[in-house]
């Protein structure tokens, strides 16, 4: 019987917890498509001369290769600011804050940007290698 509550409790936390919005911040989950469609497991899974933006040392398994992309990143963001939040610069237990100054109406004209990324590597022998990628950080 007690089993049978618990399962009971347990289904019912499962199914009215709220969705989880959660991202990695200014990271990417993958720098490259083949990374990006892993959701990030390329980390430890090299494919291509991307994998130098998380993990440098799967370089040696990518062999002589370029590697060339861009994606195209649509950010939904919003805020919101009055006179009474950051520019009356509010006190909180560490003192005065207001870390940056936010003016009422302020918008972004851009809804589309185009992220490229550019990946090289050569091997120079079984276990070493050279390689660089580019590529940009969203924030």
């Amino acid at each position: 019987m007690l089993k049978r509550k618990l399962s009971a409790v347990a289904i019912a936390l499962a199914v009215a917890s709220p969705a989880a919005f959660a991202t990695n911040g200014m990271f990417s989950h993958g720098y490259g498509t083949k990374n990006k469609g892993m959701a990030g497991a390329g980390v430890a899974f090299a494919q291509d001369s991307l994998i130098t933006a998380t993990n440098p040392a799967g370089l040696v398994y990518v062999g002589n290769r370029i590697d060339l992309g861009a994606a195209l990143f649509s950010p939904k963001r919003k805020y919101e600011a009055d006179d009474k939040s950051f520019l009356a610069g509010g006190t909180g237990p560490f003192g005065p804050q207001q870390p940056f100054a936010v003016a009422e109406g302020q918008s972004s004209s851009s809804d589309y940007f185009i992220i490229p990324t550019f990946g090289w590597a050569k091997p120079i022998n079984d276990v070493s290698s050279f390689g660089i990628a580019f590529t940009a950080m969203v924030a």
